[in-house]
């Protein structure tokens, strides 16, 4: 009888397992999100699916996903912070997953975790945790972004948001959807040499010793980069008669050391000639 009665027990137990296993799920996941629910044409899914929170249909919705970037646009391999709000009124827990793709789901530019109410996911979405799904009415996530290189031109980050009144039902369960896209700032302050074939740019601007100058060159020719003072001093010649190839040439130099202000850099090239204005923080 005994072994009856354990047999018949230890049969519920899996029955209940395998029928709970199937029950729609209502708040966002604890442990944060899967990969791949972005909401992105290359994910093609959200959170919403079936046995998931799918009860409900998914609303695009605008301005849930904003940056600090400039409206010029990002600069390469600059980093900036990404601010990702869900409003509900009435909802109590929430959940998202961001992830900055191109249209093939390549992951364009760096996530960056910034505190314990987000995580990485799999590389190339971020998501919450447990310490970032409780809310009254919305909740907000931060988090940063290391911008791609030079050319990759604009970005897209898509997001899906759950937002939870807080039960185990799915029915008390709204998935959105919403979308950040940034254009590429390729030459901050540009001033072009030779009616634009070459150009002349720096990044980031300002800065605070770290700088990158960048210019384009139809064809090969020799540069001499000098900055001056705001009182039209040459301070430093960065690059001397320096040859160099048709096409992008980007190069690093470090101001650290030098007074805070404004400075300009002055580009020559076989008698043509251009200014980049710069601020030293």
């Amino acid at each position: 009888m005994g072994r009856k009665i354990t047999l018949v027990c230890v049969t519920l137990f899996i029955t209940c397992i395998l029928f709970t296993s199937h029950i729609p799920i209502g708040r966002a996941h604890d442990t944060g999100p899967p990969a791949a629910c972005s909401g992105s044409p290359s994910d093609g899914a959200t959170c919403s699916q079936t046995n998931c929170h799918d009860s409900h249909t998914v609303t695009p919705v605008s301005y849930w996903i904003s940056s600090n970037i400039p409206s010029s646009g990002y600069l390469a391999d600059s980093t900036y912070t990404i601010t990702a709000k869900a409003v509900d009124a009435g909802n109590t827990y929430f959940g998202f997953e961001i992830s900055p793709q191109n249209l093939s789901g390549t992951l364009l530019g760096t996530l960056i975790n910034t505190n314990d109410s987000t995580q990485i996911v799999s590389t190339k979405w971020i998501g919450h945790t447990i310490h970032g799904i409780n809310g009254k009415d919305s909740d907000h996530w931060h988090f940063n972004w290391k911008a791609p290189k030079l050319g990759t031109g604009s970005v897209t980050f898509y997001g899906a948001f759950n937002c939870n009144t807080g039960t185990a039902s799915a029915a008390g369960s709204y998935v959105f959807t919403s979308t950040l896209t940034i254009s590429e700032n390729k030459a901050d302050g540009i001033n072009a040499i030779e009616s634009g074939n070459n150009a002349l740019y720096s990044y980031p601007n300002p800065t605070t010793g770290l700088i990158h100058i960048g210019y384009n060159l139809s064809q090969s020719r020799e540069i001499t980069l000098t900055l001056y003072s705001m009182e039209g001093k040459a301070i430093k010649v960065l690059a001397n008669n320096s040859s160099q190839s048709a096409g992008q040439h980007i190069q690093e130099y470090n101001l650290a050391g030098m007074s805070k202000g404004v400075y300009f850099i002055k580009c020559e090239s076989e008698g043509q000639s251009t200014v980049q204005r710069i601020i030293l923080e």
